[in-house]
């Protein structure tokens, strides 16, 4: 495996998009992305996954075009994608943020196109566990680190306390539950997980949806009137809140 290098690395992608994904491998590079089927030929108009996480409220205003490779959003973001921009795009809106680098090993993990481009961070022979969970205490802060939103928990109170018998039936008592305030949100027929930093204020809230046909197992709690409480889940210790004691 190479070295890493930005100019042969950008050139591997210029060549990746250009000439070695085929129009099958953009299709599974969709479908991998949770992306519905899509509808015409020439543009082929997919569902604006590029700004709506919930693709039952998204329709079909995301343009690609197979004869140069690209997408064009005609809704809300107004702008053109290639399928790397729009790898990362979808990443970043669903709360789970990759790198181009990152992003690129996906493409051709899904693709099964070689990559072979050794990531400069695997160059650490010793695990450092202090660097790696100081972005988690108070204080602390790593480069790229997003900002953090908190939310006012009271939208927990509008939702009940009722605990799925999947969960129950896998083991998970309705105590812990209770300690870490999963609720039910009947609208979706999902499971609602906050999540709360280390000084118990909210910063986020996911779905576990139940619903066999969903796209996705989890997203980000997304209300009726367009309130969504996505988090970068990647940024965040969750049950730090409740768990400190046993930590410390």
């Amino acid at each position: 495996m190479q070295e890493f290098n930005i100019d042969s690395f950008n050139n591997f992608i210029h060549d990746l998009l250009e000439n070695r994904m085929t129009d099958d491998d953009y299709t599974l590079v969709m479908e991998e992305l949770g992306f519905p089927r899509p509808h015409g030929t020439n543009p082929i108009m997919y569902k604006s996954g590029c700004h709506n996480v919930d693709f039952s409220r998204a329709k079909y205003n995301l343009a690609y075009y197979p004869e140069n490779r690209s997408f064009y959003c005609f809704s809300e973001c107004q702008k053109a994608f290639n399928i790397l921009d729009l790898v990362k795009t979808r990443f970043e809106l669903i709360g789970d943020s990759k790198s181009t680098y990152k992003c690129v090993q996906w493409i051709c993990q899904i693709c099964s196109i070689p990559f072979d481009f050794a990531d400069t961070k695997q160059k650490v022979i010793e695990y450092d566990w202090k660097k790696d969970i100081g972005k988690y205490v108070r204080g602390k802060k790593s480069i790229d680190k997003q900002e953090i939103k908190v939310y006012n928990d009271n939208i927990l109170n509008y939702f009940p306390k009722v605990y799925h018998t999947d969960w129950i039936n896998d083991n998970i008592s309705i105590e812990i539950m209770r300690i870490y305030e999963i609720c039910y949100y009947p609208y979706r027929n999902a499971i609602l997980i906050p999540c709360r930093n280390i000084n118990g204020e909210l910063i986020g809230i996911r779905m576990r949806l139940l619903d066999p046909n969903s796209e996705h197992k989890y997203f980000p709690l997304y209300l009726l009137n367009g309130d969504n409480y996505k988090f970068a889940t990647n940024e965040c210790f969750s049950g730090i809140y409740q768990a400190q004691q046993a930590f410390k």
